[in-house]
């Protein structure tokens, strides 16, 4: 079957004006595909909650890392338990704002629905997320801080900490591995 060549020609360039008119990415896509693109997928977690001085809860936990709003944020949706009760939480990240601290985290869970907005950036050696934040509790300055590493071969942890002295000493509130679901067999 042979294509008239004045509907190819037409076809042709309404291709072309259509691709012409078709907006550039948004840059919060462009930062935030930059900052957060590793972490996309599906992944077991297997979670750890400080429950008092030394002692911890563990459960296994499912997460899934994608993105919403044309690409400018991006969303995990975890789901596991935390002291012997259901447990989910949402944290939205998106990377724009200022060059020192780019990064900001709003987070919820499902516990007693308190969010955060936290705010940090990778390290130096681009190997680590941190981002922090502060609220007033019970006539005091609580500082909190999230630290995840990078994912290498489907894999990366996280950690919060929690500092009730203005920063000067940090212990740990929580402990998460990451394995994506299906790399080398593990993690389903």
């Amino acid at each position: 079957m042979q294509i008239p060549i004045p509907l190819l020609l037409s076809l042709t360039l309404l291709t072309l004006a259509a691709r012409k008119h078709q907006p550039p990415a948004s840059p919060c896509a462009t930062n935030a595909t930059r900052a957060f693109g590793v972490f996309l997928g599906d992944f077991s977690v297997r979670a750890t909650f400080r429950t008092g001085p030394g002692t911890w809860d563990s459960s296994l936990a499912r997460s899934h890392f994608a993105w919403d709003l044309d690409r400018c944020v991006l969303v995990e949706r975890f789901d596991g338990r935390r002291f012997g009760q259901p447990y989910r939480y949402l944290s939205i990240w998106g990377a724009a704002g200022d060059t020192v601290r780019p990064i900001q985290q709003l987070f919820v869970h499902s516990q007693h629905g308190v969010m955060n907005l936290s705010q940090g950036n990778w390290n130096s050696a681009g190997d680590t997320l941190i981002v922090e934040d502060s609220a007033f509790v019970s006539g005091g300055w609580v500082h909190e801080r999230h630290i995840m590493s990078r994912p290498v071969a489907g894999r990366f942890v996280s950690e919060g900490r929690r500092s009730d002295d203005g920063g000067r000493t940090w212990f740990p509130t929580s402990r998460s591995r990451y394995v994506r679901r299906g790399s080398n067999g593990l993690g389903r």
